[in-house]
């Protein structure tokens, strides 16, 4: 029996392929940066028992536009706590559903805003990935937001801008 001898074509092969697999798996999670703008509409709901007096449930419809994930939908049931009788300051918590080309994603939103004129609010805060469905299914990530709303007219806007992993 011969010794086996690699010949240099045998021997770049080798090496090309040890290569190829140090780059990772194609098909695996990618981080991503990603950043997107909304438009919203604004549409107060009712308030549910237990409710305290300085409680207001929204529900908040948005058309985005983002340059990695295209044009998308969310829709937002979100609670804002007034604080601040004085200033007007308040917290929020929001469930957002974000319909995506290939799958939805869904976020914890919370933070907090100030009136910036008699009928206007500015807000902002973090956004956490909670779950998926689709190119989404596994989904992780963190996001910051801000935005401002004006009451009077039940219209707002937004962009949120962060990581995801998917």
């Amino acid at each position: 029996m011969l010794p086996f001898r690699p010949t240099l074509p045998g021997s770049l092969l080798v090496a090309a392929l040890t290569l190829g697999a140090c780059k990772g798996d194609p098909t695996g999670p990618t981080a991503r940066a990603v950043a997107w703008s909304c438009s919203t509409v604004v549409t107060p709901q009712a308030p549910q028992t237990g409710d305290a007096p300085n409680v207001q449930r929204l529900l908040i419809n948005s058309t985005c536009q983002s340059p990695t994930l295209g044009n998308f939908t969310g829709s937002a049931t979100q609670i804002v706590t007034f604080t601040n009788p004085t200033t007007g300051a308040f917290t929020l918590t929001a469930t957002v559903t974000y319909q995506l080309s290939g799958g939805t994603m869904v976020t914890t939103a919370t933070g907090g805003g100030t009136p910036t004129g008699p009928t206007t609010l500015a807000f902002s805060g973090p956004e956490t990935v909670k779950s998926g469905t689709g190119t989404y299914a596994a989904v992780t990530g963190t996001l910051s937001y801000t935005g401002s709303a004006d009451q009077a007219t039940g219209k707002g806007q937004f962009s949120s801008s962060g990581s995801l992993t998917y």
